[in-house]
């Protein structure tokens, strides 16, 4: 009976499942341009149903001679994975792989999960039949830090109902919080504004936020890779054809003028 560590066996099983299935899943994302709402266990899941997948994928195309090269890093390793009611690694064969040859299966595995997962989203994208950009995935903070600058004029409204109007000095973080720094902030109010000079908002007091010289962007070019470069073909192809057409009429207008100065 062949000895092994169950240690390094469940480590072989989620490098060479789980990490080639994220990758998959975000491919998938990043195709149909969403954002990552899947939850922990659903996400667990889809990682191990891709990673199955795509070393399924990736073992047929070794057995078949189409990347023969590059698993030739680790063919002990797939044997071993690939068999069926195998519960240990012979230590023979962890002996002799590479640490580095292990890594860089998996960033293959990982590269080839990220592509059918792309390409799988690709195909979801299309059939819904919807452009979709970069600024779909935007969320409001981040478009109020991409659309603002330093010095803007911002108005914040307190949940006291209090409005401040100023500068904009500082603006926090999307990832982190929320808050703003106004300068040359006034409290504006029935009885006309009061000076506040430098002004702190921590954004669990502020209720709304007012940029008035911000306005509206328009859409961005298609996020998905394959789309776009198959649009820009497409829209090639047409210019190609249109100019063509241009071509031949001339050619055709020439010929019969030509042919009425003759006679």
């Amino acid at each position: 009976m062949a000895n092994g560590s169950p240690f390094g066996v469940n480590f072989l099983y989620l490098a060479f499942l789980l990490v080639p299935g994220y990758a998959s899943l975000r491919g998938y994302l990043a195709a149909t341009v969403q954002l990552d709402t899947v939850s922990r266990f659903d996400k667990l899941l889809l990682s191990a149903v891709g990673g199955t997948l795509t070393l399924g994928v990736s073992l047929v195309g070794y057995r078949a001679g189409f990347v023969e090269s590059v698993w030739q890093l680790l063919p002990s390793v797939l044997e071993n994975t690939a068999s069926v009611g195998s519960d240990s690694l012979p230590v023979s064969v962890a002996s002799s792989t590479s640490a580095s040859a292990i890594v860089a299966s998996v960033v293959g595995l990982s590269s080839l999960g990220y592509l059918l997962g792309y390409c799988c989203g690709t195909v979801v994208h299309v059939r819904n039949g919807r452009e979709r950009s970069e600024q779909d995935l935007e969320q409001p903070w981040e478009a109020a830090i991409r659309q603002s600058a330093l010095g803007d004029e911002v108005v914040v409204v307190t949940r006291d109902g209090e409005r401040i109007r100023g500068e904009l000095y500082r603006i926090g973080s999307a990832s982190e919080e929320h808050d703003l720094i106004l300068a040359k902030a006034r409290r504006q109010g029935g009885n006309g504004s009061v000076p506040l000079g430098m002004t702190y908002h921590h954004y669990r007091d502020v209720a709304r936020v007012q940029f008035p010289r911000m306005r509206p962007k328009s859409v961005g070019a298609e996020a998905n890779t394959l789309v776009r470069g198959w649009m820009r073909v497409w829209n090639g192809v047409g210019y190609l054809r249109g100019r063509g057409r241009a071509v031949v009429n001339r050619v055709r207008a020439a010929y019969r003028d030509s042919g009425e100065g003759g006679q």
